[in-house]
């Protein structure tokens, strides 16, 4: 922003449009709404990658960083124009409700820590993990998040 606070976005596609013109660091949105916003299908990894790719295109924030969630899946990184991470985690709890805020809150909170890319995915799918432990949004054990977290892959899509 003007007053050099970095952004970080999770908003709907109507939303995200106008969101854009603030210059986030990060937009962060689920595959429904990356399809949504993008007009065109995000079903598979491919997908999901071309469609990180296309939001990272539209960033104008230098070093921006564009991720599609895909559930338990995990997600679809771009951090540079070619450049795709596949962050997983292969853990399963039944209340997913509130996960895809969850992986938001893990995400920031390591990058406020100055911790990096790489480790603040493993935090944030770590925190999505936790929540998805247990009933009711935002609930999660943030030791639980940390423990997840260690058992993150995290690697280049080719």
């Amino acid at each position: 922003s003007e007053h050099g606070a970095r952004l970080a976005i999770d908003a709907e596609p109507d939303a995200l449009t106008h969101a854009l013109k603030a210059q986030p660091a990060i937009v962060k949105v689920n595959a429904d709404e990356a399809a949504a916003f993008l007009g065109s299908p995000v079903a598979t990894e491919a997908e999901a990658a071309a469609a990180a790719r296309e939001i990272r295109a539209r960033m104008a924030f230098p070093d921006a960083t564009a991720i599609v969630t895909r559930g338990v899946e995990g997600a679809l990184v771009c951090r540079a124009a070619d450049e795709v991470l596949r962050a997983r985690l292969y853990e399963r709890g039944p209340y997913p409700v509130g996960s895809g805020d969850a992986f938001l809150a893990g995400l920031v909170t390591a990058l406020d820590r100055a911790e990096g890319l790489e480790a603040a995915l493993r935090l944030a799918l770590g925190a999505a993990a936790a929540n998805a432990e247990r009933p009711g949004a935002g609930r999660l054990d943030a030791i639980r998040a940390i423990e997840l977290a260690r058992r993150a892959i995290i690697e280049l899509v080719d």
